[in-house]
């Protein structure tokens, strides 16, 4: 009987892929202290991310990286800068250490093309913020987060990377320049006619308002730059706390306050998320008036990156069921940041 040949990875279905990814995970597991059991996949975009429990050492978190998103360098300074918001008295996931004393693995596993690296954090409590529906209770969410993004600003002012510390960079190349970090949103096929150019022209000013609003260390340093409500965890008990550090880097302060904003901007109670998020977030780090004015550049640039990712991603079912939507919200984002732009944005401290 012939043998029915296995599809390639990247072209199997995401059940397939997510099949394979659990046999990588079982296999990964026994690289760390303790006897673990893979429960279930929690996430599967960049990184496939799973939940494992054992009856002794309580329950963890399992990340597979997506191959080539992120060199090894970037990875482990990636964990560096957690152990750093850790030492300073955030609330991060705390990685667990390998039998080798490293907190990075390299696994490889049959049906998978190339070896992944993979890392294991203590579970946190809580559910995703995207599943919380009381406007009442998602005030009170980002009251909090924007007081946590406000202090770890400050703590990304003071902060000196080590020596070999790498990681993105989420500045004007990385946003809008050639190559920027999520694919270049110029080539995706579905922005074009109108769209394209009501965007390439916003894009045009936004070269030109970014050199002026500055990179100073007030308003550019080490940021989140995924704080989606998928990626905040909230608890009763706890509050919310971020995870989800894969896309920290280099950047503007007001870039992570936009995503944090982006998804929510077509819900009933955003004009009270919003108020809340970046009221709190003012009242304990720095949010001047030109900061404030700049809010809708950013929230534009946001918008650039996910039309870059789904180009990038196109064989993915976000990048199928969301395109379309994200094409619109650029071209509408890029309306609102041209016709309420201010006469100055003002520099930051150098």
């Amino acid at each position: 009987m012939m043998a029915v040949p296995v599809p390639d990875f990247y072209t199997a279905s995401v059940a397939e892929q997510s099949h394979r990814l659990r046999d990588m995970a079982c296999r990964a597991a026994v690289l760390w202290p303790g006897r673990w059991q893979v429960d279930r996949l929690l996430k599967y975009r960049e990184n496939a991310v799973f939940a494992l429990s054992s009856a002794t050492d309580g329950r963890v978190v399992l990340r597979i990286h997506r191959p080539g998103y992120h060199q090894v360098a970037a990875l482990k300074s990636e964990l560096v800068w957690m152990q750093a918001l850790s030492e300073a008295g955030f609330c991060v996931p705390v990685l667990r250490t390998g039998h080798d004393g490293g907190v990075l693995q390299v696994v490889e596993a049959p049906g998978i093309p190339e070896p992944r690296f993979v890392d294991m954090q203590d579970h946190m409590p809580g559910v995703p913020v995207s599943e919380v529906t009381d406007i009442r209770t998602l005030e009170k969410i980002y009251v909090d987060v924007g007081r946590q993004l406000a202090a770890m600003h400050a703590h990304s002012m003071r902060w000196v990377a080590p020596e070999g510390f790498h990681r993105p960079s989420w500045d004007s190349d990385g946003l809008i320049g050639q190559s920027p970090l999520w694919g270049d949103f110029r080539q995706l096929p579905a922005l074009s006619g109108n769209d394209a150019r009501r965007v390439a022209e916003a894009v045009a000013q936004a070269e030109r308002d970014l050199r002026e609003f500055g990179d100073g260390r007030d308003r550019f340093g080490m940021i989140h730059a995924d704080g989606i409500a998928d990626n905040i965890l909230y608890d009763p008990h706890a509050g919310p706390r971020l995870i989800d550090f894969d896309d920290c880097g280099h950047g503007w302060f007001l870039f992570d306050l936009a995503t944090c904003l982006f998804f929510h901007e077509d819900h009933p109670g955003y004009p009270v998320i919003s108020e809340s998020f970046l009221g709190s977030y003012a009242q304990a780090g720095k949010l001047d008036a030109p900061m404030r004015r700049a809010m809708p550049l950013f929230m534009f640039l946001r918008a650039l990156t996910y039309l870059g990712w789904v180009h990038t991603r196109a064989e993915t079912v976000t990048a199928r069921e969301m395109t379309s939507f994200f094409v619109e919200r650029a071209a509408r984002l890029a309306d609102s940041y041209l016709k309420g732009r201010p006469t100055s944005f003002g520099a930051g401290i150098s």
